[in-house]
């Protein structure tokens, strides 16, 4: 049974377009730049990846697959604190790394 997103599964077929090749991690603030302090509000984008573990994490950390307005998918966090707690997450796969 195949749980994977459809468009997830298209991408694997057909692959990126030539511009996702050289993505770089996105960020992109919705609040005014005097506003350091007040980063939960702040939507951060980063590229996307194919890795079931990193699909995984995202889940678990509240974000979700989205769409540049150029049509490359990227994992998108509606707060600094999703993000955060998806860098976290990471640490599970430490922890598998080093059983095996």
């Amino acid at each position: 049974m195949n749980l994977e997103h459809p468009i997830i599964t298209q991408i694997r077929a057909y692959g990126y377009p030539k511009e996702a090749a050289e993505r770089k991690t996105m960020r992109k603030a919705s609040g005014s730049p005097g506003q350091e302090g007040e980063h939960s509000m702040e939507t951060v984008d980063i590229s996307y990846s194919n890795d079931r573990f990193d699909q995984w994490r995202l889940g678990k950390a509240g974000g979700s697959i989205s769409f540049t307005k150029d049509g490359l998918p990227v994992f998108r966090f509606e707060n600094k604190d999703q993000y955060e707690r998806y860098l976290k997450l990471n640490a599970c796969r430490k922890r598998e790394e080093g059983v095996e």
